[in-house]
């Protein structure tokens, strides 16, 4: 079984925390997670993005290896958020449809909230 590690940045948004363990992207957020405090290679790679994306660069967060949601509709919601290009904003409802559900604007508002992949998903432009 691999350790959960993290390490953190400082960000105009406050202090953000990647935990990843060694296969998967576990979480990228704001409050401490459990684990070890050492960087590993994903970690590393994050926090590096994570950086560019601050100081107005451009990066592509979509290949880092996310750990996805099990529920079908909430891995969805992420999935089209990943698709969202730099200054394009959605409704939930045009979320929802792209989640192939157009109904579900509630729930589509729902999965945003429980994003665990700050700035990396970006949930901020829905």
């Amino acid at each position: 079984m691999s350790c959960a590690r993290y390490e953190t940045l400082q960000t105009p948004i406050g202090e953000m925390f990647v935990l990843a363990d060694d296969k998967r992207l576990l979480s990228i957020g704001f409050s401490e997670p459990n684990g070890e405090k050492a960087p590993n290679s994903i970690v590393a790679q994050t926090l590096k993005l994570l950086d560019a994306y601050f100081r107005g660069d451009r990066p592509d967060f979509s290949t880092l290896p996310f750990t996805m949601p099990t529920q079908p509709f909430y891995n969805k919601v992420l999935s089209a958020l990943l698709t969202t290009k730099y200054a394009q904003t959605l409704s939930y409802g045009e979320l929802a449809a792209l989640a192939q559900n157009p109904t579900a604007h509630r729930a589509a508002a729902s999965a945003i909230a429980r994003n665990p992949f700050a700035i990396a998903i970006p949930c901020h432009r829905v």
